[in-house]
């Protein structure tokens, strides 16, 4: 597009947008007589810029001055220009109104009330332009109104209307910022015909399909039955095995072995074409004690990373090329590629662990319940936690109903623990109250870091780790860095070898005190520890404070006085406690919700399913005591004596 453009001012299309604003006003284009619609919009476009104050922070004042004189004239002369348009005019010009511009046009049509010169013949061969979208009609309410039978008559001949009413009632909030005025001859019953017929078309989008079937609240938008979600998610899965028996479905192998022979704890093999993570086995029989067997799950299995987080929560930074084009509802849980491959991971090193365990007679339930009600009590004198296993003899659906209320009571020991200093079965006899992953307190009041989004950080991450940031060239280094963070760190950079926007960019930066710059040129940091710091952030989207050295806490701690970062005081993560929601919870719609499924028994029937569902709560359970056994861990360091630790 060679036309001017509206963008936010947190697009950075926005830069390039206000100095072709600056050229065209300069230019005098405004002043020339035009019969274009485009342009019209165009001029409206600028006005977008010089009303936000967006030009007033890069050219000088007179600049300025003569910017807000044409305000006036440009609104006039597109006032006049709309009035004055009719029905029949715009019917035969709308297909040659910019792509990029039919959005804006609609928003003059309402602002200057040009709808009321459309007949409504007019207006329904203007539906029927290739160019126009409906969505982009909803936004007007005026101009809903003045067109309600026309506009509800063409939605019900549009099947994929279905994907517009989904994604307003149920999809991200980012993704339905603007809202939406539909027809009120368009019921819910109506809304409703349009999602069935959908549903029944002959090429239906899955994901589309699975946010009916999830879809979990009624709205003011669109009300869908429990026969048509039933619909929907039959037409899924039918859908979904048509193509996993397809020549086009790819299959990802993932596998887990144990070696009888192998010295190392772990490493990577190939086998039949893939790769396998393959376990010592002498290594596992050689660590049997108690309290042994479950630091293996966090250091020989990774359960935990190196700053004691779980290794398999969902994370943004995940999100690959795949992950862009699926739908996801607005209380979705992220669901990556990652998060499924780091999902099947995890089991299989459980499965693996209980095969080692089967093989030597050991009980991993035991283990896990002597871990809690001696181990932890005895290393850390906590007065006192406790936690009862499933018998072994129990089938797995009974095992989870049984393990679900243990789960929860064990979250709200450790909360009493934190908060008092002992537990108080009294008052947990007496509450009724469940405890959410989110209420549970950690025993340090800055557990863990996370980036404040509207002070420096964006600026930050983007400039220094973004590979499309205007001063990293991946090009350059024949593809050896990443980021320019990378760069800066190992290379000698002059400002001279860069454009005049870079430079202007190097200065900002400079004036932040992020970066200085000699004599001859060459640029430094200033700081390094921050953007350090900002890098595992970026990296992992969370740092767990007590984990780094106290080089980076105290640099941590004046980010935070500078609004950069902001701390918890929590047990979990925020994608932690997601993580665990996501299992046990309805807290998303995509969610398996074991916890509720198997209390209200309407868990599958399955028995490979069931037994498949008790070893997910069997890790969640394991992560649970591991995460605790950490907090605890860096407490004892943290404070001596701490609630009565020696």
């Amino acid at each position: 597009m060679n036309r001017i453009k509206y963008y936010s001012k947190n697009d950075l299309m926005h830069h390039s947008m206000l100095e072709r604003s600056h050229k065209y006003l300069k230019e005098k284009k405004h002043e020339i007589v035009t019969a274009s619609i485009s342009d019209m919009i165009e001029q409206q476009q600028i006005i977008h810029y010089i009303e936000e104050g967006l030009l007033e922070k890069i050219y000088v004042a007179e600049d300025i001055n003569y910017y807000s004189d044409q305000i006036k004239k440009l609104k006039k002369q597109i006032s006049q220009y709309f009035q004055q348009l009719d029905g029949s005019i715009i019917s035969s010009f709308f297909e040659e109104i910019d792509v990029n511009y039919t959005d804006a046009f609609w928003l003059l049509v309402n602002r200057h009330k040009t709808y009321n010169n459309i007949s409504p013949k007019e207006f329904e061969i203007i539906l029927d332009s290739q160019r126009c979208k409906i969505r982009e009609i909803l936004k007007y309410k005026n101009v809903v109104e003045a067109f309600d039978k026309e506009i509800t008559n063409k939605i019900l001949s549009k099947v994929r209307f279905a994907e517009v009413l989904i994604n307003y009632a149920d999809a991200r909030k980012e993704e339905t910022a603007v809202e939406l005025y539909f027809p009120k001859s368009l019921s819910l019953q109506k809304r409703e015909e349009v999602v069935l017929a959908y549903i029944a078309s002959e090429r239906p989008n899955v994901n589309y399909l699975r946010l009916i079937e999830k879809t979990k609240n009624k709205t003011p938008h669109l009300n869908v039955s429990d026969r048509t979600k039933l619909k929907a998610k039959k037409r899924a899965d039918a859908i979904t095995e048509e193509f996993l028996s397809s020549e086009y479905a790819i299959t990802v192998t993932t596998g887990v072995s144990l070696s009888e022979d192998q010295e190392e704890v772990k490493k990577i093999i190939k086998h039949d074409g893939h790769w396998v993570d393959s376990y010592s086995k002498k290594f596992l029989a050689a660590n049997t004690e108690i309290g042994t067997i479950i630091n293996n799950f966090r250091n020989v299995f990774e359960y935990l990373d190196f700053q004691g987080c779980i290794s398999f929560v969902s994370k943004k930074s995940d999100i690959d090329g795949w992950d862009v084009f699926r739908t996801r509802a607005e209380d979705d849980f992220l669901l990556t590629t990652v998060f499924h491959n780091n999902s099947l991971t995890s089991l299989l090193r459980l499965e693996i662990y209980l095969h080692f365990f089967k093989e030597t007679d050991i009980d991993l339930e035991d283990i896990v319940s002597q871990f809690v009600n001696k181990n932890l009590n005895n290393d850390f004198n906590i007065d006192s936690l406790k936690l009862q296993m499933p018998g072994r003899d129990l089938k797995s659906w009974e095992k989870i109903r049984s393990l679900a209320p243990e789960f929860e009571a064990l979250l709200e020991q450790y909360k009493l623990y934190v908060e008092d200093d002992f537990v108080d079965y009294e008052l947990i006899r007496i509450s009724t109250k469940t405890t959410k992953f989110s209420e549970v307190p950690s025993l340090l009041e800055k557990k863990y870091v996370y980036p404040v989004f509207e002070g420096d950080f964006q600026k930050l991450r983007y400039i220094f780790f973004d590979y499309m940031s205007d001063l990293f060239d991946y090009e350059k280094y024949n593809g050896l860095y990443d980021n320019f963070y990378q760069v800066l760190r190992s290379e000698k950079v002059n400002v001279s070898d860069y454009s005049e926007r870079a430079k202007m960019c190097f200065q900002h930066f400079i004036g932040l005190g992020y970066l200085s710059m000699d004599e001859s040129g060459f640029i430094s940091f200033t700081n390094k520890d921050t953007i350090t710091v900002i890098g595992y952030l970026f990296t992992f989207e969370v740092i767990s404070y007590w984990h780094f050295p106290k080089l980076i806490r105290d640099e941590i701690d004046n980010m935070a006085k500078n609004k950069i970062v902001r701390f918890s005081d929590k047990l979990f993560t925020d994608a932690e406690q997601q993580y665990f929601d996501y299992y046990l919870n309805n807290r998303f719609s995509n969610g398996l919700w074991l916890r509720n499924k198997y209390v209200h028994a309407t868990n599958t029937d399955d028995p490979e399913e069931q037994e498949r569902d008790y070893k997910i709560v069997l890790k969640l359970l394991i992560l649970l005591i591991l995460k605790i056994k950490d907090d605890l861990e860096l407490a004892k360091k943290r404070f001596k004596p701490l609630n009565n630790i020696e």
